[in-house]
């Protein structure tokens, strides 16, 4: 996976968002995200959302396509550390409760750990 913003662990694919995502990083990001889920090895994807303060509609379009391929072919979903802003943004579009979230970092840990290839 050469996308910057991608990172296996373990069976674990984490996207970090960082807080801007240049519009042409978008397809080559959705691609890659898309083509590891599925892959055998992967249990789960995590959005690290702790950099972004503000996710734009590409962004949410990319959590909503990666929660429709991770739920069909029942894998999990998690957002990491989304901030007010983020929240916000995801309750506009009445997408808030829609999604896992993980706040602490112990509970990414575990997470993390409990997810094997």
């Amino acid at each position: 996976m050469p996308h910057q913003h991608l990172r296996r662990i373990n069976a674990s694919l984490v996207v970090a968002l960082p807080d801007h995502l240049p519009a042409e990083t978008l397809p080559l990001l959705r691609r890659e995200v898309e083509d590891a889920i599925h892959a055998a090895w992967l249990a789960q994807v995590i959005f690290d959302l702790q950099e972004a303060v503000f996710v734009d509609s590409a962004g949410i379009g990319l959590m909503v396509a990666v929660r429709h391929w991770t739920s069909a072919l029942g894998k999990d979903l998690y957002l990491y550390r989304p901030g007010a802003t983020v929240m916000k943004a995801l309750g506009l579009v009445h997408l808030a409760d829609v999604f896992s979230i993980v706040d602490t970092s112990q509970d990414l840990d575990a997470l993390l750990a409990r997810a094997r290839p």
